[in-house]
């Protein structure tokens, strides 16, 4: 998702059965993403948290109001996370539109065709690709909980993860 996508989302553009978003005011238009199992359950437990207003991530003092302060609180994670001094470094450049990229590398290096990639990303559709969306939702949440899987094991369990370079550095290299 992109930062704006985040910040603006409201609990009535996702479907948690049906493991989706439903977004009305994408930079591409209205958009349709599918949901792994993991971003379902995180999803779930912020609205246990947060069962009144509209928005997923409001602003602290109004409920009516959509949370600002993303960057910032991005920061904050990176700097309190629990990191080796080299990871911290490491993560230290790294943006928010960064995971994005992240995100679509982590699911190319599994092998995921570009239409589905670019599907998961919430990028226009067109030609080919738009004929085969009433046919991918089943396609795109099992990708997307490929990709949450990997992602996870990732941040999780080192072993089992693989390591995949963020591109602006394959550039510096």
């Amino acid at each position: 998702m992109r930062r704006g996508e985040i910040i603006g989302l409201r609990w009535n553009e996702i479907d948690l059965d049906g493991r989706c978003l439903h977004l009305k005011d994408s930079k591409t238009g209205e958009s349709v993403r599918p949901l792994g199992h993991t971003a379902v359950d995180l999803l779930r437990s912020v609205r246990k948290r947060n069962e009144k207003g509209d928005f997923v991530f409001p602003a602290e003092r109004k409920d009516a109001a959509a949370f600002g302060g993303l960057p910032k609180a991005y920061q904050r994670i990176v700097e309190h996370a629990d990191l080796k001094e080299a990871e911290n470094v490491a993560l230290s450049d790294l943006t928010l539109h960064g995971l994005r990229h992240g995100f679509a590398t982590t699911a190319d290096n599994l092998g995921l065709t570009l239409p589905t990639v670019a599907a998961l990303l919430g990028h226009a559709a067109g030609g080919v690709t738009a004929s085969y969306v009433a046919r991918v939702d089943a396609v795109l949440s099992a990708a997307a909980d490929k990709v949450a899987k990997e992602v996870a094991s990732m941040m999780g369990d080192k072993r089992s993860g693989s390591i995949i370079e963020h591109p602006s550095a394959r550039k510096r290299a």
